[in-house]
């Protein structure tokens, strides 16, 4: 009796383990960044060629902001690392960096290619 009872902390204990190695595949702004994304007040924008946009229009960043919040991005587990990015994201508030992100990477994470996201950018810069 003793035996199973140990059998089967052990069948518990490689379980949780499991789960934990277990991958994000998806993600969203949102996700990473939750109640940081609120009230954003400035946004600034790094292309990759060095050029560097600013947009402060409340209502512009507010829908913006909710736009892309809920975008998927898909995570990349196979890639290990990129060289250079297409855009680099600042989200603000009163001055203090709140968000930063980019076209291939959010919080830690490197991301596949997303065309919703860099059309979304791109319509913000035009």
């Amino acid at each position: 009796m003793r035996n199973c009872f140990v059998l089967l902390f052990l069948l518990i204990v490689l379980s949780g383990c499991a789960n934990t190695a277990t991958t994000l595949d998806m993600t969203t702004l949102e996700d990473q960044y939750g109640e940081l994304l609120q009230d954003i007040d400035l946004i600034t924008i790094r292309k990759g060629n060095g050029n560097l946009f600013k947009i402060n229009d409340a209502a512009v960043i507010k829908q913006w902001v909710q736009d892309v919040s809920s975008l998927p991005l898909s995570i990349d587990n196979e890639s290990k690392g990129s060289v250079g990015t297409l855009y680099g994201v600042n989200l603000y508030l009163a001055d203090e960096l709140m968000v930063n992100f980019s076209t291939d990477h959010v919080n830690g994470y490197l991301l596949k290619p997303n065309s919703k996201l860099i059309n979304a950018i791109n319509n913000l810069l035009h």
